[in-house]
């Protein structure tokens, strides 16, 4: 039952910022066994996930290098610090890497031990753009959903773990990243990822519905020029560019061919 979330006085939906934290506070003071505390910072993990990436929302996001500066030019333009996160991501795909090699990207994401898969399907590896746009989906029943379009000779009911099971799909790469989440306005979060085999990268996002994509990539390109970043300039690197030439360099170079040697 989920009562105890509005008798504690802390109902999800008002935790505002820090609201774990606060959470974690006011069970604490109201001496909640201690089961059910976790089962309320587990939920509280849960809906604020599915309330920044709603499935099948569009995510326009931009990489950006991150020197010295560029988190005293975040703190001086305003943005606030929202939290600090480990993310262990393991990507997925078919032994042929037909799902990335049509910009599909299937992973199951520890973060900071709550774990979910997500899939990420982008317009192409052809496409040139500043500003990348993929439809996300979070979650098992809709993940599941999706990449089951890409096994159309599959029974209905086939699970995530079948496709496992019968070597359908294979582990790709490995990536544990530290991330830094920024607030520099309402709609646009800037996530800072350091990954443990040393790569640094910025990503300007923000979530938006179809329609409002090209609002969306007007906002970015104001975040970089904000930032001293030209938006016209080409995107930086990403964190799956060093995992693949680590990993498996073979795949990133299939991968370059598609993309006429875009960064990842």
């Amino acid at each position: 039952k989920l009562q105890f979330l509005y008798l504690i006085g802390c109902p999800m939906e008002a935790a505002g910022e820090g609201g774990e934290a606060a959470m974690r506070s006011v069970l604490d003071a109201a001496m909640v066994p201690c089961g059910v505390a976790v089962v309320a910072v587990v939920l509280w993990r849960c809906w604020r996930g599915a309330a920044r990436k709603p499935s099948g929302s569009v995510e326009v996001e931009r990489k950006v290098a991150v020197d010295k500066g560029f988190k005293a030019r975040l703190e001086r333009e305003g943005a606030r610090f929202k939290a600090r996160r480990r993310l262990v991501d393991v990507y997925y795909d078919t032994p042929d890497w037909n799902l990335c090699l049509e910009d599909v990207w299937l992973r199951l994401r520890n973060t900071d031990g709550l774990v979910n898969w997500e899939l990420k399907v982008g317009p192409g590896l052809s496409a040139q753009q500043s500003s990348a746009q993929y439809r996300e989906y979070v979650g098992t029943r809709d993940v599941t959903a999706e990449v089951l379009k890409y096994f159309p000779e599959l029974p209905e009911g086939t699970s995530l773990h079948d496709l496992q099971q019968h070597n359908k799909l294979t582990t790709m790469c490995r990536i544990a990243t530290t991330r830094e989440t920024y607030a520099l306005s309402s709609e646009l979060a800037v996530d800072i990822d350091a990954t443990d085999d040393g790569h640094s990268v910025a990503e300007l996002e923000v979530m938006a519905e179809p329609d409002d994509v090209p609002a969306a990539m007007l906002q970015i390109d104001e975040a970089c020029r904000r930032l001293g970043i030209d938006p016209n300039g080409p995107p930086a690197a990403g964190k799956m560019e060093t995992a693949l030439r680590i990993q498996q360099p073979v795949l990133l170079d299939m991968v370059k061919r598609r993309t006429g040697g875009r960064p990842l």
